[in-house]
């Protein structure tokens, strides 16, 4: 289990996480995410949560920064408690999580004071910007361009320039090329439904056809950019850190495409 940013510092625990759409399971995942990291500190302490003694933890601290094309409030509390299947008011048990909308615009204050959260903001605008009058490659390299004249976050777009338009390809493409592989196995399903000639197996051949082409697809795209940013340089280390996929991940989404 792999979150995007977490560091302990005074007894504080904070992980911060990006979503460039909207997604109220936030609050889930970061239940999940922090047990992971709890059980990886006590280890580490050699703690144990069986003795008579209460047992400290850190603080934790759940950030979610949202950019998102979907019209969002700067401020957003999603609740573990909204996903309860049965409705519980009492506040007993729960996890929240603290939405931020860093779209250019909102939340100015904080942009204000965080330099790098400013920058990036920045040309996550331009890209958008630009993309609505020219194909998305030419707005990501016209926004990186910018970026780098303008030396946003002291000079990383200069030094990763590859590995940012790479990853801001994949990040704007994401949702069409899930659409297409959704058509694509929705073509599948209709053509073993039509075979099978029953409303059953119509139903079941969409389902499953959906699903295939949708993991096969999304596993082909991330390989082709793996494949680029090692072509182009990159050690395992700095792809996993970039795609928000571990070595190992990597290296077996490596062998299943080869094995296809």
């Amino acid at each position: 289990m792999k979150n995007d940013v977490s560091f302990l510092l005074d007894s504080q625990l904070s992980l911060y996480e990006h979503q460039s759409s909207y997604n109220p399971n936030m609050p889930l995942r970061g239940m999940m995410y922090f047990s992971h990291l709890y059980l990886q500190i006590l280890s580490k302490q050699k703690r144990d949560i069986y003795s008579n003694s209460l047992v400290k933890i850190p603080t934790p601290r759940y950030i979610v920064f949202y950019n998102g094309d979907e019209k969002e409030e700067e401020y957003i509390e999603l609740k573990l408690s909204d996903a309860f299947e049965k409705e519980d008011k009492t506040g007993r048990f729960e996890w929240t999580a603290s939405m931020l909308n860093i779209n250019f615009g909102k939340n100015q204050e904080l942009l204000g004071k965080c330099k790098a959260l400013y920058e990036y903001a920045s040309y996550i605008e331009k890209v958008k910007k630009y993309k609505k009058k020219m194909s998305l490659r030419e707005a990501v390299d016209r926004a990186v361009n910018e970026a780098i004249e303008e030396n946003y976050l002291d000079g990383f777009f200069r030094t990763h320039k590859e590995g940012v338009i790479d990853v801001s390809l994949t990040e704007y493409n994401e949702a069409e090329f899930i659409e297409n592989r959704r058509e694509e196995g929705r073509k599948e399903g209709r053509e073993e439904g039509r075979k099978e000639g029953e409303k059953e197996g119509l139903a079941k051949g969409k389902k499953e056809g959906l699903a295939k082409g949708k993991k096969e697809g999304l596993a082909k795209g991330k390989l082709e950019l793996i494949t680029n940013m090692l072509q182009n340089g990159y050690s395992y280390e700095q792809i996993s850190t970039m795609i928000n996929m571990t070595v190992n991940e990597i290296k077996e989404l490596e062998e299943q495409v080869m094995v296809k």
